[in-house]
């Protein structure tokens, strides 16, 4: 492995999102109804992209605005009023069946901010959706007579705007789920407190007296053990690895108390070659140690092995990130954006290296 290699590899992958993201700037979303993700479609949704253009932050010495510019002008134009984001895109059928969620806010938040644009004044709106110990709730809804009336406006305006996109919507005659076409509301947990959620949330408002309670929560959390039904939505404790580490890279420093219990629970995971099952798994983890432990020793068995798993036009396969009760969900996109960042970063701390020799 060379730092040529690396370099190569990363080119190669940013030729693959360049050819591969569409003329609206978004970046594909499948959705399965198995890990393999076996006769997945095409599902549009701003999350993946959030990712893809936050991971494009971390690249150095290749040209990736034109791709970038695309990507956030879509972000932009799938943010609804009062500053938030749903995850079905208001481009297709199912854009109202859930309603908007912090996850998806505060992911397109940072990737707008990252990259030096301007971000809608919407921290007002998660103060008004936290529980009674301060933790972010999942899912913006209007609970109950409590909830002001600048919130309660915002949430009407924003819900006739998405109804009218997805009356625009093509509906499809083939769905992965008959149910769909039939109903037009999915019901969500009304008080979910989701770790990962939480962290997102953090990495976008950062550390302060807002989201001290979340921050103790995610804390608390890796200490006392995190429990293999610990999300809804993510089941491999690797994404919850990865989006801590991102909030603590960026915005909290107080997360740096749970980096030994982060690195600890990584490296029991890895297997002899390196890998942790598959290259999106490999990515995660590698991010994560990039954070926390960037002098780790195997690290470069983990690049070796994203290395080793490129495919010949530059994509790495796509495996779920995160699922439903049936569903899965994940793409080539969004495997190959963070195994270019997990690659860029690698490439920056061996150059620091090299330069202190």
């Amino acid at each position: 492995m060379t730092a040529e290699n690396i370099l190569s590899a990363i080119d190669r992958g940013i030729t693959f999102l360049r050819n591969a993201q569409s003329p609206s700037g978004e970046f594909k979303t499948l959705l399965g109804a198995d890990k393999q993700l076996s006769n997945a479609v095409f599902d549009s949704s701003p999350f993946v992209t959030s990712f893809v253009v936050y991971a494009l932050s971390h690249v150095d010495g290749i040209q990736v605005d034109d791709i970038v510019e695309q990507g956030i002008a879509f972000l932009r134009s799938e943010m609804e009023f009062g500053g938030v984001w749903r995850y079905y895109g208001s481009r297709q059928f199912k854009h109202c069946r859930i309603p908007p969620d912090l996850d998806d806010t505060a992911c397109a938040c940072f990737a707008l901010r990252i990259h030096g644009r301007r971000v809608p004044s919407n921290r007002w709106l998660f103060r008004y959706n936290r529980d009674k110990t301060g933790r972010y709730l999942t899912w913006v809804l209007t609970k109950d007579e409590s909830f002001a009336p600048r919130f309660r406006l915002a949430r009407m305006i924003g819900n006739l705007q998405a109804e009218r996109a997805r009356r625009t919507a093509p509906v499809p005659t083939i769905v992965s789920d008959p149910r769909l076409l039939r109903t037009p509301i999915d019901i969500v947990p009304v008080d979910d407190v989701d770790p990962a959620v939480n962290a997102n949330v953090i990495l976008f408002l950062g550390e302060n007296a807002d989201t001290a309670p979340a921050v103790e929560y995610l804390i608390d959390l890796m200490r006392t053990g995190v429990s293999e039904s610990f999300s809804l939505y993510y089941k491999d404790r690797l994404a919850l690895h990865y989006m801590i580490a991102r909030a603590y890279l960026h915005s909290a420093p107080s997360l740096a108390v749970v980096g030994d219990r982060v690195v600890g629970d990584i490296l029991a995971r890895q297997q002899a070659n390196g890998s942790f099952g598959h290259a999106l798994a490999a990515a995660l983890a590698a991010s994560a140690l990039l954070t926390f432990a960037p002098r780790t020793a195997t690290l470069a068995g983990i690049i070796e092995f994203l290395l080793s798993a490129q495919r010949d036009d530059g994509s790495w396969p796509a495996h779920p990130f995160y699922s439903g009760p049936t569903e899965f969900w994940g793409s080539e996109e969004l495997t190959t954006g963070l195994c270019i960042e997990a690659l860029a970063r690698y490439r920056k701390v061996q150059k620091v290296s090299m330069a202190a020799r």
